[in-house]
């Protein structure tokens, strides 16, 4: 999840949970706004030469 394990939910009540909290603190919402687009990006889930690298490799042990 980007880096932020605490938003993987087992349940959709779970994560209803979680974003009421969110949503009742605006506050922290306004501090995840001013950082998330930075955490993403340098997550691995844009890591776009990782995962060149591991395709790669998949395309080699084929």
């Amino acid at each position: 999840a980007a880096g932020r394990p605490e938003w993987v939910f087992q349940t959709n009540q779970a994560r209803t949970a979680y974003i009421a909290g969110l949503v009742a603190d605006l506050d922290s919402l306004a501090d995840l706004r001013v950082t998330l687009r930075d955490e993403v990006s340098l997550s691995a889930l844009c890591d776009v030469v990782g995962f060149t690298r591991a395709l790669e490799q998949a395309y080699h042990a084929l």
